[in-house]
């Protein structure tokens, strides 16, 4: 699912970035909705451009990810460890403009809400500008939406963020989403997403990372997800796609209850490979989401399901007469995920040198108990003397409720 590659090239100093870091949700821009100044209009430039927490960007000198710094008195933010500087505008349409940033941002939204028919001595006079500053402004402008690439992205997430033409944005992307040409090329990016933010992390992922290795621009990308922080949900969405339907398969291959469970909990228990890149995206869903809580609540639905799923094969081992639960069939399934999820990502990120096969020990152990049954029977091997003394009685309510 997610193989490893290389290291992302890096963002140099001066050389012009790649417009393709994550457009805002139409609901709030990098740093909320931008009020008007100069300085708010750098710092969402920045974020979308560069550094998604505001702080950390890929540093060129450097060569990895480091904290940056804003420089006083220049449109730049300077690395904390060499101090090589990085300048937002570079290498786009703002660039080597006297202008304010401001100025240039409700130049775009004047633009694109008139569909380019504002003339320049309107925008002189709105702006307070003269005419012939104005004049090339708007030329600028219209190049970059002509170009039909990087700059005319950016110019549709500078009017985004300055909150119009948000539902124009909505409107176009449930239309192409309907579209089979549309659902495989979805796919091919939360595909190309999950490798991409398992190989870099989120700070280290850039947009433009995500489309190179799906195979199309970064505008595409910016059509149909409009944030990186919602590639990066898509992704995992699509990563838990694949675990869940190798556990279907499952499922299908065995009648036996007992096998099922120990060959699906197996499945789920990270190794070098796929599961393990899909909790690496777990944990960089779950930092992105203190600044934007509406990827926890998608979260929280796709737990939700694998609760069901797990429940669901309690119920049937139950009424079998292969499970014991020790207490309802939703308890259960609560229990078994929240420890297993803890587990998984100790194994994930190495903590206390914890491995696979001290996941497993302790997993099984911890889910024969709450089912009723000795250590064994999931293949964990625990001498009769160290089973837990009083075994509480089975819990006769199957149905969970």
């Amino acid at each position: 699912m997610c193989a490893q590659n290389d290291v992302p090239a890096s963002i140099a100093e001066h050389s012009s970035p790649t417009l393709s870091a994550a457009r805002p949700p139409s609901s709030a821009a990098p740093s909320g909705r931008i009020r008007g100044s100069d300085d708010e209009c750098l710092d969402w430039l920045w974020r979308d451009l560069y550094a998604a927490d505001g702080v950390h960007a890929l540093c060129d000198r450097c060569g990895t990810v480091r904290g940056h710094h804003r420089v006083t008195g220049r449109r730049a933010f300077a690395c904390d460890s060499c101090g090589a500087h990085v300048y937002p505008t570079s290498g786009t349409f703002l660039e080597s403009s006297r202008v304010g940033l401001s100025r240039w941002f409700r130049a775009v939204t004047l633009l694109v809400d008139s569909d380019g028919r504002a003339p320049a001595k309107r925008l002189a006079l709105e702006l307070g500008l003269s005419y012939r500053t104005a004049l090339r402004m708007r030329s600028r402008i219209l190049k970059a939406r002509r170009e039909r690439g990087e700059q005319e992205t950016l110019v549709l997430r500078i009017y985004d963020s300055m909150g119009s033409g948000a539902d124009r944005v909505v409107r176009t992307d449930r239309r192409a989403a309907g579209s089979p040409q549309a659902t495989q090329t979805m796919e091919r990016i939360r595909a190309a997403a999950c490798k991409t933010f398992a190989r870099h992390g989120l700070v280290g992922t850039r947009v433009a990372d995500i489309a190179a290795e799906a195979g199309v621009s970064t505008a595409t990308v910016h059509h149909y997800y409009g944030s990186k922080e919602r590639v990066l949900l898509a992704a995992l969405e699509w990563s838990g796609e694949q675990a869940d339907a190798k556990a279907m398969r499952i499922r299908r291959e065995t009648s036996d209850h007992l096998e099922a469970l120990r060959r699906i909990l197996l499945w789920y228990i990270p190794r070098e490979g796929d599961l393990r890149d899909h909790y690496r995206l777990w944990l960089d869903v779950w930092v992105a989401s203190e600044r934007h809580p509406e990827l926890m609540r998608s979260c929280a639905a796709m737990s939700v399901s694998w609760q069901e799923s797990v429940r669901q094969l309690v119920i049937e081992g139950t009424g079998s007469g292969t499970f014991r639960p020790v207490a309802p069939a939703a308890e259960i399934a609560k229990r078994i995920t929240s420890m297993m999820t803890g587990l998984c990502l100790k194994t994930t990120v190495g903590y206390e040198a914890w491995g696979p096969d001290q996941t497993v020990a302790v997993l099984f152990w911890f889910i024969a108990e709450q089912l009723g049954l000795p250590p064994a029977a999931l293949g964990v091997h625990v001498p009769a003397s160290q089973w837990p003394v009083d075994r509480p009685q089975a819990h006769a309510d199957a149905d969970g409720r």
